[in-house]
């Protein structure tokens, strides 16, 4: 036996009733608040009853009428649509029997004539549904399996677009990335480059400084050397002697020597004397742009 719908109007009872029903049978059963909802399920066979005095005969009246009403039209679909035929007696004879005696008929007599009920004509019955065909049926799966790779096609589509806009966007980020390293790297070597440059014009201006302080320096010492050699007017022509000088830290001449002779003696031995004379040799404007020279070369031509 199977509890299959619990009734009550009162939700709490009802909650507790199938509450007891579903651990009692391990099945919860449906539940309602209208015994009619019940009445009307086919598949019900019978109705218990648990409800205050004055409502136990309203319900199993309205339950023995539902049934009462649902075995009538089961009775009547049955004996409507099964026809039992008549059994047949048959007997066999060894001889014929003799004839009845033929009797005269009686002259009739005219009897009213009852009219002719009608019958009415029995309901054909229902035919069942017919199954599908199978042409039908084979259609319809064509279709769902269509409909099912045409759902995959365009799932595969949305996936292969949205990984062709993610390797987009990776792509785009990459060659920003790759975009500011190249500048950055175009400015640092802008920069470098300028350092360089600055640093050269740097030595360029830091050299040609100390060019000029050393010719400097060396046309004094040279006008000085000039200025005391007492050279004879016999001496001809514009010979060169090459004069060495060393220097200390501070620039200052504490040593000259002839390095190569001129060729002409009489003018080599005049500068040499002129050399030799001086005891107090000139200072250099700025020592520092000397650069810590310990020599300095100097070539004296002849000039009448």
């Amino acid at each position: 036996m199977e509890f299959a719908i619990v009734c009550d109007v009162d939700q709490q009872r009802l909650a507790d009733a199938a509450k007891i029903i579903q651990e009692g049978s391990g099945k919860a059963p449906k539940s309602t608040g209208d015994l009619r909802t019940i009445l009307d399920d086919q598949s019900i066979d019978a109705v218990f009853i648990a409800t205050p005095d004055h409502w136990h005969a309203p319900a199993a009246i309205l339950a023995l009428v539902m049934h009462i009403g649902f075995f009538a039209l089961i009775v009547f679909g049955v004996s409507w649509q099964v026809h039992v035929a008549a059994p047949t007696n048959a007997e066999l004879w060894s001889s014929l029997p003799p004839l009845p005696a033929v009797e005269m008929p009686k002259p009739s007599v005219d009897e009213p004539i009852q009219p002719k009920v009608a019958e009415k004509p029995l309901p054909e019955p229902i035919k069942p549904p017919s199954a599908p065909a199978k042409v039908d049926i084979a259609l319809k799966e064509k279709k769902l399996r269509d409909e099912k790779v045409a759902e995959e096609k365009r799932r595969e589509q949305e996936r292969l677009d949205k990984q062709k806009k993610a390797d987009a966007a990776l792509k785009a980020e990459k060659d920003k990335q790759l975009d500011i390293i190249r500048k950055a790297d175009a400015a640092r070597k802008a920069a470098q480059d300028k350092e360089k440059a600055d640093a050269a014009a740097k030595e360029a201006a830091a050299a040609g400084a100390r060019n000029s302080a050393i010719n400097d320096y060396a046309r004094k010492i040279s006008q000085l050397i000039k200025s005391r050699a007492n050279i004879p007017e016999s001496v001809a022509g514009k010979p060169v002697i090459q004069i060495r000088l060393r220097l200390l830290t501070s620039g200052t001449v504490f040593e000259a020597q002839v390095s190569k002779p001129s060729g002409n003696r009489v003018y080599d031995d005049a500068v040499e004397r002129a050399i030799n004379g001086i005891k107090q040799w000139p200072l250099p404007d700025n020592p520092e742009l000397l650069g810590g020279r310990r020599e300095l070369t100097l070539n004296i031509e002849y000039e009448k």
